[in-house]
């Protein structure tokens, strides 16, 4: 099938576009079956079947515009594609018919192309991409659009709640994970705490660092139970916590391993450094007095004041060769118990050396 225009028949503007069959015969062109179809009438198909999103234009090898889908027809001087914007005004028409067919995207813009089979025509489709999203946007009706945004807002909510409820179980997981190793009479930490923190101090690169422990236990506290009852021994407890915290550093360890017995973890202090420190937490525990609230002693107190002292052990990791938290606990330990010995109210550190005096 060939094509050719027909540019006056009447009219200037009454254009027809001639088709035409060849008629063969024994190999020889005996005929032709030529048929004309108004160019008004391929406009008016065009425009009918092309949805708002875009321009069609139906061309021939030279970019002459034969119809289109808009409202009006216009002559073309040239090829109809330099109307259209960059990028699509640079386009070479004659490698759009090489290639036949395919889409093109530049600036989120869409050109659509499709050589006709059975004419050297050419139809082309251009797609803004403005009139896209509009094309799209004008699918969706107002109750479709109001159940998209329902669902929105729903889903918003939701993750706002679950993100609500995530935070307040993290927040929880950390308060319990923290409770696990606080001391709930005297908020020291615990022996958890201790062991966690060793095994922090001691890893890697830390392996040979300085680390001295004291292990401290009160003088005769089964007397002070049997005295002023168990809540007053609940308040010496914790008068103990707070004076060994206030006398030791920021980054020394206050925990209580159990029942009267409490202990300090020195990272990078050396056996006698550490002495020292116990002889003034020693010090500072004798020189106060625990004021229990008079609402909990029995009748039979001799009074509200409570002295009482400590006696302390102290441990190094390198010097006392003490390879665990267990090993060194057990050297502070032995020490402990040689002060007590000793009369109490004592510290040592070296079973041969006896660090402090008896006082009171």
């Amino acid at each position: 099938m060939t094509f050719d225009p027909v540019y006056e028949r009447n009219k200037a503007t009454d254009w027809r576009l001639l088709f035409g069959i060849p008629v063969t015969r024994n190999n020889a062109v005996r005929g032709a079956i030529v048929f004309g179809v108004s160019q008004k009438f391929v406009q008016d198909y065009m425009r009918a079947t092309t949805m708002s999103d875009g321009i069609h234009a139906l061309v021939d090898a030279r970019g002459t515009l034969i119809a289109s889908s808009e409202n009006t027809f216009t002559v073309t001087k040239g090829s109809w594609l330099k109307t259209l914007p960059k990028p699509w005004s640079d386009l070479s028409l004659s490698t759009l018919f090489k290639t036949g067919s395919g889409l093109s995207s530049a600036s989120e813009d869409f050109l659509l192309y499709r050589k006709l089979q059975s004419a050297d025509l050419m139809l082309i489709e251009y797609v803004p991409a403005r009139n896209l999203f509009l094309s799209v946007v004008g699918q969706f009706s107002p109750p479709f659009v109001a159940v998209w945004l329902l669902l929105g807002f729903l889903l918003w909510v939701t993750l706002l709640v679950v993100d609500q409820l995530l935070a307040g179980q993290m927040a929880l997981s950390a308060q319990l994970r923290e409770l696990a190793r606080v001391d709930p009479l005297t908020n020291l930490a615990n022996r958890r705490r201790l062991e966690a923190d060793f095994g922090i101090l001691t890893q890697g690169r830390y392996i040979d660092r300085r680390l001295s422990l004291l292990m401290i236990d009160i003088d005769h506290f089964k007397r002070v139970n049997d005295t002023w009852g168990h809540k007053a021994g609940d308040e010496v407890l914790k008068h103990l916590a707070r004076v060994t915290s206030a006398a030791v550093r920021p980054q020394d360890l206050v925990a209580r391993f159990g029942g009267e017995e409490f202990c300090i973890l020195l990272p990078d202090m050396s056996l006698n450094e550490a002495a020292e420190i116990a002889e003034r937490v020693r010090l500072a525990i004798a020189e106060t007095v625990c004021l229990p609230p008079q609402t909990i002693l029995p009748d039979s107190a001799p009074g509200r004041e409570i002295r009482f002292t400590v006696s302390i052990g102290v441990a190094e990791l390198v010097s006392d060769k003490c390879h665990d938290l267990e090993a060194l606990v057990a050297v502070a330990d032995r020490r402990l118990y040689a002060a007590k010995a000793r009369g109490r109210n004592k510290v040592v550190a070296d079973e041969s050396i006896e660090v402090g005096s008896q006082r009171g």
